[in-house]
């Protein structure tokens, strides 16, 4: 019994056979290696201080910001209920009547943390300087000294937005 194929049929068979032919030409398994690769890579990029670090300075810096937007939408709302006393901007001015006092004691929070910061620092550098006698204080010594306070710093930093982070999850 012989069995006739119609042309669309025919071209069917004829294109699912080459594309199996192509398949068994090509080297599939290597594609699966070279991603295992690729996703060990980027671990051990995952793995690096430098990486976390970054992260945390980045998580830190979005929580800022997100307080930023807030404090402004805030703010804005506030002004177009002191424009519009009598609309129905008194309920939003008697809720948020502390606003004021809570945005500039956070700033001065911040600013005094920063003073601390800044006088620790100003300190360690000095008392780096003085006890480098054995190096004379040239400017590459000076240098070495700053990039140095930097990498604290930027460890410092990290290790305070991941408890920062940690503190707002408990919150």
């Amino acid at each position: 019994m012989t069995y006739l194929m119609t042309p669309s049929a025919y071209w069917r068979v004829s294109s699912r056979l080459q594309i199996s032919k192509d398949l068994h030409q090509r080297k599939l398994g290597e594609e699966p290696l070279k991603a295992q690769e690729l996703l060990q890579g980027i671990r051990k990029v995952d793995d690096l201080p430098q990486t976390r670090d970054d992260y945390h300075l980045a998580k830190d810096m979005k929580s800022q910001v997100d307080q930023a937007v807030q404090d402004t939408i805030v703010a804005i709302r506030l002004v177009d209920a002191f424009k519009a006393p009598q609309g129905s901007g008194t309920s939003y001015l008697n809720s948020h009547a502390n606003f004021p006092l809570e945005f500039f004691a956070r700033v001065t929070e911040n600013m005094k943390q920063k003073l601390v910061w800044y006088k620790s620092t100003i300190e360690q550098i000095e008392k780096k300087l003085s006890s480098s006698t054995s190096q004379s204080q040239t400017p590459h010594g000076i240098a070495a000294t700053l990039q140095a306070q930097h990498a604290t710093f930027l460890s410092l930093a990290s290790k305070t937005a991941a408890l920062d982070a940690e503190f707002q999850k408990i919150k």
